[in-house]
């Protein structure tokens, strides 16, 4: 039940814990804020009374031409926003034209846009929005293409919010039991949601509205399973993975709508899925059973990389 970060050293075994009860860990993914000794990341918790949204500086040293890092230093609070008794369910990060934004939710259902600026997280004023019912925010994810975030609730909505307009916009999905995942495809085009009717649900990001919610594709395993995590593949937007409260992982085409991998690889709730940017073959799944597993699905996917580099040729 004791969650925590810890940073260890490259050649030693000295680690830092930072904080408990760790709900988000999310990198800054803009060189805007990466310096060559220098990395930002934002923790949030759900501490009970003393929750918080942070921003922290890991440093840095390199050797003369390595690239590769020797020490990891100690991390460096640089801003705290409190949030009191609110607990982060999710958080995400966007560069736009130099500034830096993102989104963050909470258990109490609040939606909240902010921007960091001269080192601090701070909430953009008249730019947050409340859920529908009381609804818990479950998940959140940014396009960079679009300069647009999606966010996903317990009862089955989306809050659609376009960065340089500032405004919001409501998708009702009518998923009665909730989504729990959603995420971007890599083409920035639509995004995908999962929920625990076991469904995986796609919207055209060009032309879901309030007044056109209706999702273009759905997709079901032949086996009931609840959904709780929702992945993109990094370089192949028609491959997407999702994890189960019963311990399953797919990994989808959606061209065809069937899997290419299925499998119970873990005893309890998966809470994450997350394909390797580097090596995207590889996929990994974390759990509540407290295991994490790596899975190759090579095959499969060199197979449809071959093919999408032949069609760009």
């Amino acid at each position: 039940e004791y969650m925590g970060v810890f940073i260890k050293k490259k050649m030693g075994d000295e680690t830092h814990l930072i904080g408990s009860k760790l709900s988000v860990v999310e990198w800054l993914k803009t060189a805007h804020f990466h310096g060559l000794d220098k990395l930002f990341m934002i923790i949030g918790t759900c501490n009970d009374q003393k929750n918080s949204l942070r921003l922290y500086r890991l440093s840095m040293n390199y050797e003369p031409h390595n690239q590769i890092p020797e020490v990891i230093k100690p991390l460096e609070l640089i801003h705290s926003l409190s949030l009191n008794s609110r607990s982060v369910t999710s958080c995400q990060s966007i560069s736009v034209a130099q500034d830096y934004y993102g989104v963050f939710t909470t258990n109490d259902g609040i939606i909240q846009i902010f921007e960091i600026a001269e080192g601090q997280i701070s909430p953009k004023s008249g730019q947050e929005i409340k859920t529908s019912d009381n609804a818990i925010p479950t998940s959140s994810a940014i396009c960079s293409q679009t300069n647009k975030c999606v966010v996903s609730d317990n009862i089955g909505n989306i809050y659609s919010y376009r960065f340089e307009s500032g405004s919001w916009d409501k998708i009702e999905c009518y998923s009665s039991l909730g989504l729990t995942g959603i995420t971007y495809k890599s083409s920035g085009l639509s995004y995908f949601s999962c929920g625990l009717n076991s469904t995986l649900y796609g919207w055209d990001d060009r032309l879901a509205t309030s007044s056109n919610p209706d999702p273009i594709l759905k997709i079901s395993p032949k086996e009931k399973c609840r959904m709780s995590c929702v992945t993109s593949h990094p370089t192949l937007p028609n491959i997407l993975s999702t994890g189960s409260y019963e311990g399953h992982v797919h990994v989808w085409d959606i061209r065809k709508q069937t899997p290419l991998f299925e499998g119970k690889v873990h005893n309890g709730y998966v809470s994450s899925v997350s394909f390797d940017e580097i090596s995207p073959s590889a996929l990994l799944s974390s759990s509540h059973d407290g295991s994490v597993c790596a899975m190759l699905v090579n095959e499969n996917i060199k197979q449809q990389q071959l093919l999408q580099q032949q069609q760009q040729q």
